[in-house]
């Protein structure tokens, strides 16, 4: 993705997968707004507005040496009754010790200093990310899609083997039999998590997806 420091260059939605302390995270990079933007960028903008409708958790990107103007007052509005995380960026900017007050009404919500460009202040993010999941996750649906045949047969294989493995243990079985049937569960999780990597599953990664250089 194109990256820099002018307005209005995201226009695409730019998705990146992480693990959390074991849990699975989608985060989902979106155009800001912007009155001025153009037609393409609007576009963009409209996506922005129809994935938040979506999201189970907005981490609200905001500059850490401005106010809030009439863009973030806008996003505020229209995410207000979500689950979200305000995120102040650009710490490293801030040259002197400075207080950032948000809004009275703001203060509803957590707040995290971050630099981006320094990694500061990301274990943090991290942290209420997971506080915030935790005390919401009366309110995110279980999805029973999975992404793709591959990891559907992992999962199903991961299942096989623990089976095994619970009943081995039920009769007492000698623990080097158990153990195969625990590798084995393990080493099927890892196609999923990304822990276990064969040849051809590389190959087959660069086959069907274009990977620049």
């Amino acid at each position: 993705a194109i990256v820099t420091d002018i307005p209005g260059t995201t226009r695409d939605l730019i998705e990146a997968s992480l693990t959390i302390k074991g849990m699975p995270v989608i985060a989902v990079d979106t155009a800001g707004f912007r009155q001025d933007g153009d037609a393409i960028e609007r576009i963009g903008i409209q996506k922005t507005k129809n994935f938040m409708s979506e999201a189970n958790l907005i981490l609200f990107l905001m500059d850490a040496r401005n106010a809030p103007d009439k863009n973030d007052i806008e996003i505020y509005n229209q995410i207000a009754h979500k689950n979200v995380i305000i995120v102040l960026n650009k710490m490293d900017l801030v040259r002197k010790k400075i207080d950032f007050s948000l809004p009275d009404k703001w203060k509803q919500m957590p707040s995290v200093r971050i630099s981006a460009l320094e990694h500061t202040g990301i274990d943090a993010l991290k942290a209420a990310i997971l506080r915030s999941v935790h005390q919401n996750s009366n309110n995110i649906e279980e999805s029973p899609i999975i992404p793709n045949l591959r990891q559907k047969v992992a999962i199903e294989k991961t299942m096989v083997a623990a089976k095994r493995l619970i009943k081995g243990l039920e009769l007492e079985a000698p623990l080097e039999m158990t153990a195969i049937d625990a590798r084995e569960a393990l080493d099927h999780m890892g196609y999923i998590t990304g822990e276990t990597l064969e040849s051809d599953i590389i190959d087959d990664i660069f086959n069907r997806f274009c990977i620049g250089k």
